[in-house]
């Protein structure tokens, strides 16, 4: 099982059934593909050492039947009681040696499921010394409440993006209030706020990871 990060808005967007494909970008040597224009569903393609062509999306990360566990914004929440949502037993406490703020279990909040709150677990926003929000990227597996698996995997340049895959990627013209004239519109502002400042804008046309996903549950 690998992990796989996505943003508060794209968490939201796959809770509610919206996302079902993401876009990352190919960090390839992309100078040596050779496109294949006869069949894109086949191409692009690398030459190995010993000369034969590979399918270059066989390369990559993600493969389809791979299930990934979603990385999310969150935060630990601590109880003095263990139920569903405290499920788990804090390794270090010691009952000999604990004191009033020391708390026997712990369970995971997460930030898309209350968007506007500044800290997790009801704090009000003036509340010094409350707990903060956490980056998806130091996210624990445990704390993994949705999962996904992958069914295809496709390479192409970011801008063959159609319509169609950008509805597919949760994007909805009116979400955020912004005045995009297409979805594509909106993906592309939503990419370029993203990967534009590490140098693959819209504009730079990358190639990019085409990845399909659906939702799954995975026992415990």
């Amino acid at each position: 099982m690998k992990p796989i990060l996505f943003n508060t808005d794209m968490v939201q967007a796959i809770l509610d059934g919206r996302k079902t494909m993401t876009r990352r970008v190919c960090k390839l040597d992309t100078a040596n593909f050779d496109y294949d224009l006869k069949d894109k569903d086949y191409g692009p393609f690398l030459q190995n050492e010993y000369g034969d062509s590979i399918n270059v999306k066989e390369l990559a990360p993600y493969q389809p039947g791979d299930i990934l566990y979603v990385r999310e914004t969150w935060a630990r929440e601590w109880s003095n009681e263990q139920d569903a949502c405290h499920p788990f037993r804090d390794e270090g406490y010691n009952e000999e040696f604990a004191s009033g703020e020391d708390f026997e279990f712990y369970g995971y909040v997460f930030k898309a499921d209350t968007p506007d709150a500044k800290y997790p677990s009801d704090y009000p926003d003036d509340y010094e010394g409350a707990p903060t929000w956490r980056p998806s990227i130091h996210m624990p597996k445990e704390a993994a409440r949705i999962f996904l698996e992958v069914t295809d995997v496709r390479v192409e340049r970011l801008s063959s993006i159609s319509e169609a895959d950008a509805i597919k990627e949760g994007i909805r013209i009116g979400i955020g209030g912004m005045p995009y004239f297409s979805c594509v519109d909106a993906f592309r502002n939503l990419w370029d706020s993203i990967y534009a400042k590490r140098g693959y804008g819209w504009d730079a046309n990358p190639y990019v990871w085409v990845y399909e996903f659906k939702r799954v549950e995975v026992a415990p």
